[in-house]
């Protein structure tokens, strides 16, 4: 069950969530106001959608440079390491190691956390592309180190967001979405609707949001 109002979001490229005279700016501008009257109290939204090609991860980036257009200091987290994108919408960081670093316990989240200066966003990328079929495995990824990450985010930045992984790649998708508290659904336009149904099915009550992605 989705307990907030959908939402229409059009293609989310460019990137344009900190333009607020922008129509793609406008439209995240009251993204963040839907969210901020629901009032996630931990700070921090999960975005995840039925299954690839939905807009998952620009929509997270937009959200993130939205909230920076609020002077708020955030932190955009990649989750997503079946397929891992934010290098390819901000560029290669500049180090190797990232967030599946910190989840196995060999770094601290900022350690690995690098900033755009041209817009004050800070990001945690994926780090080393992981395809095993375990990458996600719940004693990895639910463990201490992913308990840390999440409180270390939470009192370093005013809001965190974790572009995760989708319904249909992750099978800790429901856990994950609990443990962050907030989930925001992106779905595209034409979807398909037994597609939908099983992400909705699988989700169970954890769907805070929902956005249409007019694809």
């Amino acid at each position: 069950m989705i307990r907030g109002a959908a939402e229409t979001i059009d293609s989310p490229l460019p990137l344009e969530g900190d333009l607020p005279f922008s129509p793609g700016g406008e439209r995240y501008a009251h993204l963040v106001d839907r969210i901020l009257e629901l009032a996630p109290k931990h700070r921090r939204v999960l975005i995840t959608s039925p299954g690839n090609g939905d807009g998952k991860t620009v929509t997270a980036a937009n959200l993130a440079l939205a909230f920076t257009a609020r002077k708020k200091s955030v932190l955009l987290v990649e989750l997503a390491f079946e397929r891992p994108r934010l290098a390819s919408v901000f560029g290669t960081p500049p180090s190797r190691l990232g967030v599946a670093s910190v989840l196995a316990g060999h770094c601290s989240l900022d350690k690995i956390v690098c900033r755009r200066n041209d817009n004050g966003l800070n990001l945690a990328m994926a780090g080393l592309a992981r395809s095993a079929p375990d990458a996600l495995a719940a004693d990895q990824f639910f463990g201490k180190p992913f308990e840390d990450m999440l409180k270390e985010a939470e009192d370093s930045y005013d809001w965190t967001i974790y572009d995760g992984p989708s319904v249909g790649s992750s099978p800790q998708i429901l856990e994950l979405a609990r443990a962050v508290g907030f989930t925001l659904l992106v779905v595209r336009k034409r979807s398909p609707v037994a597609r939908l149904r099983r992400a909705l099915r699988r989700m169970d009550d954890a769907i805070n949001l929902a956005i249409l992605n007019n694809r």
